[in-house]
């Protein structure tokens, strides 16, 4: 065992820690973050065709950050701060500082603590102040349909439910009321042809007898023909006067037949003018009822971000773009949503387009939309941007391979990818299915299931292959576009659609006739499991293939994984993340929703989205490891903040 040293020994050496102790700087370290900008606007359909998802403008003239210096230790009596070398401010608290910078750009940051013995230490860490500025792009698959911010309130369903029950019971009146009448029209018809008959037979046995009498007992001949035709004008009055009612009456009553008749025809007129008053009433009552119905469905409203174009922040690119602010705190996130339910490339992305809407307004393409928020001037795109636009976010291609026509080849048609013949089992089983919809959606479902005026002889492989031969050249006119507006570096994220054919073992699954009926509701009705396959292999996975195909010829970032992640929650699953066609009609009063991704499954793929994009840059200490977002070079940053 080592001998422990005397004391006198012991106390030197401890006098000398001491003094090392008090001699030894604080040390300096301090972290930063900026204030969260993504805020959900409030349900005003607001008169710009966007939505910033933003608390404060759009392009602000100045950007805080908040400084902590908390974890520097304690005994710190001041806290120094410099920007880029010059004093910036002196706080007691370590949690004191903010600082406004001029603009996003890199920028060195030193801090000085002094602890009360007067002892310094200093940090320098260069920062980066960046706020991403992404756009939201696309279709109803980019702007939430099937998801509103508000689904139909339940006083509006009870209502619509109630004036629909008003109104098939005025139906059922009218169509009473209807039968009625043709019955009394019948009834007039036919008695008015017997008082006819009758006024012809009176006036020929009239005419007979003054043959008769002007032609007896001579000449013989003349004679003998008027009391001939005289004896058949007398039988054919008596039969008329039976069938009329008349048969008490004698043929040698004139005055008293043609009062009868009169008054028979003026019973038949009251008849039928009854019916008519009862007929028109019923119009009237289901003209009300109807009229009372369309007023209760104008108030079967979603509440909508946008309503024309069924924009909502439940979207997945919205909530991407939450996910986007949050992991990061030293990274904020303007986000501005454009996508349009209903947008094609050329109608929507590069046209101009109004929206899913009925007698909405044309919408201004929306990459004009990019450029001119983007731009400093949308007309001189060589004067460059406000500030780089970090990247968008873009869901097209779907409604260019005419999905919604694919949708409605395979329900109502049987053996859809080739040439159809209308599916009678599906036809024969709408009124079941379409019962396990809200009363008041019941008619509207129907009507959404009944075939329209389309050719039956194009199948929907024709369809699809005839829109997926032209959707790489409509890619590449997006990126023409982008690059004419001088946007030709952002980075564009072309995300995947997801797959809607699986069960919740990631089956393929299908509409089937001898299925139970809640299997049967669970499917689309008439897709069959045969129909189903063939769009999961020769829809969605040649759709897929293209799209991420000519993403990379363009130089976009392809997001993958909706499918993988849709893999097990598809339209049939017990879990599923999609919008059931009876669902749509509760959630939204339209059929529109259907085949969408409901709250679950754009949150889902919001993650999916989310996770695609890199991480944005974080400041390492006194260096500087920074890493792009999506491929963007963030020394275009730089050379900006040098000229600024």
């Amino acid at each position: 065992m080592r001998p422990i040293p005397p004391l006198r020994v012991l106390l030197p050496l401890a006098a000398l820690l001491a003094a090392a102790e008090g001699m030894a700087a604080p040390p300096a370290h301090f972290d930063w973050s900026v204030p969260a900008r993504f805020a959900v606007p409030g349900l005003e359909d607001p008169a710009t065709p966007y939505e910033v998802y933003v608390d404060g403008p759009l392009h602000p003239i100045s950007w805080p950050v908040d400084f902590d210096a908390c974890a520097s230790g304690v005994g710190i009596v001041e806290y120094r701060w410099a920007i880029d070398g010059v004093p910036a401010g002196n706080e007691s608290q370590c949690d004191a500082f903010s600082w406004s910078f001029p603009a996003e750009g890199y920028y060195s940051v030193s801090l000085t603590v002094v602890d009360g013995e007067g002892s310094e230490a200093t940090r320098t860490n260069r920062i980066v102040v960046e706020d991403l500025l992404i756009f939201g792009l696309g279709d109803s698959y980019g702007s939430g349909e099937g998801a509103p911010d508000e689904s139909l309130p339940p006083g509006a369903i009870s209502l619509a439910n109630a004036r629909q029950a008003a109104v098939d019971a005025a139906q059922a009146s009218r169509d009473a009321a209807l039968s009625a009448y043709l019955a009394a029209l019948s009834e007039y018809q036919t008695t008015q042809a017997q008082l006819n008959a009758v006024l012809a037979a009176l006036n020929r046995f009239q005419s007979a007898k003054a043959a008769v009498a002007a032609n007896c007992p001579l000449p013989l001949i003349a004679c003998g023909q008027a009391t001939a035709e005289l004896t058949a004008a007398s039988a054919a009055l008596g039969v008329e006067l039976v069938r009329a009612g008349l048969g008490a009456l004698g043929i040698d009553q004139p005055t008293s037949i043609r009062d009868a008749v009169d008054d028979l025809r003026s019973l038949a007129n009251a008849a039928l003018s009854l019916a008519q008053t009862s007929l028109n009433a019923a119009d009237a009552a289901l003209a009300a009822a109807q009229d009372e119905l369309a007023d209760a469905r104008a108030e079967l409203q979603a509440g909508w971000q946008n309503r024309s174009c069924h924009r909502s922040s439940l979207a997945a690119q919205v909530q991407a773009a939450r996910r986007l602010e949050e992991r990061d705190p030293r990274t904020s996130v303007t986000f501005v949503h454009l996508a349009c339910s209903g947008a094609t490339i050329g109608t929507g992305i590069v046209g101009p387009y109004a929206g899913i809407e009925p007698e909405a307004s044309d919408h201004p393409p929306q990459l004009d939309v990019v450029a001119e928020l983007a731009l400093l001037d949308a007309g001189q795109p060589e004067l460059g941007v406000h500030r780089p636009v970090d990247g968008i976010l873009l869901s097209i291609g779907g409604n260019d391979v005419n999905f919604a026509g694919i949708i409605e080849k395979c329900i109502l048609y049987a053996d859809c990818p080739d040439a159809p013949v209308l599916d009678a089992a599906a036809l024969a089983a709408r009124t079941a299915y379409c019962a396990a919809a809200p009363l008041w959606s019941s008619s509207a479902c129907l009507d959404f299931l009944t075939p329209a005026d389309s050719d039956p002889a194009l199948g929907a492989e024709t369809l699809f292959l005839g829109g997926l031969g032209q959707l790489p050249g409509s890619y590449g006119e997006t990126s023409d576009r982008l690059a004419a507006a001088g946007l030709g570096d952002v980075a564009v994220h072309l995300t995947q659609y997801p797959d809607i054919t699986r069960d919740e073992n990631g089956d393929i699954c299908g509409w089937q006739v001898e299925d139970d009926f809640a299997t049967r509701q669970s499917n689309l009705l008439g897709i069959s499991p045969d129909e189903m396959t063939w769009a999961a292999n020769h829809v969605s996975v040649p759709l897929s293939d293209t799209m991420a195909l000519t993403a990379g010829t363009l130089g976009w970032n392809f997001v993958a994984g909706a499918a993988d992640a849709f893999r097990n929650h598809g339209y049939c699953s017990q879990q599923s993340w999609i919008v059931r066609l009876q669902e749509s009609f509760t959630i939204q009063g339209q059929p529109w929703g259907m085949v969408h991704p409901n709250a679950s499954g754009y949150a889902a793929w919001a993650e999916v989205i989310a996770t695609a994009v890199p991480e944005p840059g974080v400041g390492l200490g006194g260096a500087a490891g920074f890493v792009a977002l999506a491929g963007l070079a963030r020394a275009r940053r730089a050379r900006r903040h040098a000229r600024l």
